[in-house]
């Protein structure tokens, strides 16, 4: 972070803490929002924002890069560049792509691009249209935005943003419909309820309809992904299916509860996908509050998601 003077340093710190108070207790401020984020934006920051990507109000994103992009290795202790889509939650009602520009610019500060999608809303829409709005968002960024060769990405999001990204992550279908041409290489989930539980009243009028079950269920489809026997996740290119996982979760979560995570590592794991669940401190909140400056001694979010990028494959268009 860009060095502050005290008084700069105490004004974030109290930024930091409102703010902290604002999303613990389920309530917005876009003034402190606004303020938070302006004071935290890296200075080396290519931002374009309200990128239209379809022909609603909330077909919208917000782009963040890297002005100079590093492609060195972790090994040199650097970061590896990558593209990553950060998909909001709130129950697939609520949400505003601009609160969670703290996510991007600490990615940002190590060389990595991330695009933050709004998507359209329970009740304007009920599934599959939040779905297919973030699959739209990442093809228009293909063919308008990307700034390298490489065609890999990865997928990050939280609570039900989390489901969405492992929906997308384990129904390929969605991206051959959009026309995506990028592969996952990489799957960042934190809070997310993989096993969607259909008898919750959040979730049955957001699902409503749905006549296979399974076709929701990221945990179940894992099988289906890997021995590709289902003609929803068919694909001709099995090695496409392969992506690393990082879950991070709060045992002590009281909205989104842990197992979870547990069942959709496990599942995994039983397909020989590459996952890591950790266990963070905090709740439901806090485990996406780790990403933001200066409060990352809350929890091992930021570390474990910087170190799990580093961990991904290396495309060979990066290494010249």
């Amino acid at each position: 972070m860009e060095r502050l003077s005290k008084n700069g340093q105490g004004r974030l710190a109290t930024l930091c803490l409102v703010f902290l108070l604002l999303l613990q207790f389920g309530c917005s401020s876009d003034k402190v929002l606004s303020g938070y984020n302006a004071l935290i934006r890296p200075s080396a920051i290519n931002r374009v924002i309200d990128v239209a990507y379809g022909e609603d109000a909330r077909q919208k994103m917000d782009i963040y890069q890297p002005v100079a992009r590093n492609t060195s290795g972790s090994s040199s202790g650097r970061h590896t560049p990558r593209t990553i889509f950060f998909v909001y939650g709130g129950t697939w009602k609520s949400g505003e792509k601009e609160y969670y520009e703290f996510i991007a610019a600490n990615l940002v500060r190590k060389g990595h691009s991330v695009i933050i999608p709004d998507y359209r809303l329970y009740p304007e829409v009920t599934y599959p249209g939040f779905v297919e709005d973030i699959a739209n968002a990442i093809a228009h960024y293909e063919r308008n935005f990307r700034v390298n060769t490489s065609r890999e990405i990865v997928l990050m999001g939280h609570s039900a943003g989390a489901y969405t990204a492992a929906l997308l992550a384990t129904r390929p279908d969605y991206f051959r419909n959009a026309g995506v041409e990028s592969r996952l290489i990489g799957l960042i989930g934190l809070a997310g309820p993989y096993d969607l539980p259909l008898d919750d009243p959040d979730v049955t009028r957001v699902f409503v309809d749905i006549d296979d079950p399974v076709s929701v269920n990221p945990v179940a489809l894992v099988s289906r992904l890997k021995s590709s026997e289902s003609s929803e996740v068919e694909n001709d290119d099995s090695e496409s299916n392969i992506f690393s996982t990082l879950l991070l979760h709060a045992p002590k979560d009281e909205r989104v509860f842990f197992y979870h995570s547990e069942r959709f590592a496990q599942a995994l794991s039983e397909a020989e996908l590459p996952v890591r669940l950790v266990g963070v401190s905090g709740g439901h909140v806090k485990v996406l509050l780790g990403m933001a400056a200066p409060l990352g001694f809350i929890n091992k979010t930021r570390e474990e998601i910087l170190a799990f990028l580093d961990s991904l494959p290396v495309a060979i268009e990066q290494l010249y």
